[in-house]
């Protein structure tokens, strides 16, 4: 086996690994109520890194067997590549879950003031919530005592008669308002499923007859925090495990490029070190190097 192989293939299993560990977390993201609602395209471009990482990985398991010096330098070349587009991609994850989050947050606060919603996925969430709200005002007007829209069943239409649990958000503004006792998206609201009040003061306020219609908190700062602590941390796991994969990848590069030790003149075992050699070239080598006999008469 050639000296450089054993780093070769170390780097190609720890490349390997730092794929793996990039799918599992693009799909622990895929399954995040808060990613997928806001930023439904980020954990497919982490899983799609985190394959081409496996399949450098894969590249250098198959390079460091091979005896030319291209098929091994290839794998380097490659696993650098990828490497700096999945920090620059960790990079773009992190800034745009941080501006989304500030961009929700600015957007809700326009509304507030001029009542107009300019960003298109503050839009998007604000119509989720008008549509529950809607679906539980129409099923009081049949049944005035229900509390939450769970209770409603059928009778929980909006106005353009979509069911609650057919809006594609439902499961995060159920979320929001379970934990953090928030109603309403841009604006205070009733909180249209029912949870308990959780108030810092009196603590879990339970939902009566009596408060059902009391406006809590909007739920867009708790999202847009939320949103910028999952980027952050997807984002920052990418770049990390990236820059380990780099390093690895550097090193690998370095044995595998760097000038064999220089024999002794007139050693056996000259050129021995040299990996990239073949035997004919040392043994041409070893005899262009050994002065003959007959040379030294002539001279």
């Amino acid at each position: 086996m050639k000296p450089q192989r054993p780093f070769v293939f170390i780097s190609a299993a720890i490349t390997a690994a730092t794929g793996v560990a990039a799918v599992i977390a693009g799909r622990q993201a895929a399954n995040d109520l808060v990613m997928t609602a806001v930023e439904p395209t980020m954990a497919s471009t982490v899983i799609f890194l985190g394959l081409a990482t496996i399949c450098a990985g894969v590249v250098g398991l198959c390079g460091g067997c091979s005896e030319s010096r291209c098929g091994v330098l290839f794998f380097p070349s490659c696993t650098l590549l990828i490497g700096v587009a999945c920090i620059i991609g960790g990079g773009i994850v992190l800034s745009q879950a941080n501006g989304d989050g500030g961009s929700i947050e600015e957007a809700c606060w326009t509304r507030q003031k001029t009542g107009n919603l300019q960003f298109q996925k503050a839009r998007a969430l604000q119509d989720d919530f008008d549509s529950l709200q809607a679906a539980l005002s129409n099923c009081r007007k049949s049944r005035p005592e229900v509390l939450s829209l769970r209770d409603c069943g059928q009778l929980a239409k909006d106005d353009v008669g979509i069911w609650y649990k057919d809006r594609p958000r439902r499961a995060l503004v159920e979320w929001l308002e379970q934990k953090f006792s928030c109603g309403g998206f841009c604006a205070a609201d009733v909180a249209v499923f029912g949870y308990p009040w959780q108030q810092p003061q009196n603590g879990s306020l339970a939902v009566t007859q009596s408060n059902k219609n009391t406006p809590r908190d909007p739920c867009f700062t708790f999202l847009a925090q939320e949103l910028a602590k999952r980027g952050s941390k997807l984002g920052g796991l990418l770049m990390v495990l990236q820059a380990l994969v780099i390093v690895s990848v550097c090193g690998a590069l370095w044995l595998v490029c760097s000038p064999p030790p220089a024999a002794r003149h007139g050693s056996p075992k000259q050129g021995a070190w040299c990996s990239w050699r073949s035997s004919d070239d040392e043994s041409s080598s070893y005899e262009d190097d050994v002065e003959t006999p007959f040379a030294s008469e002539r001279s």
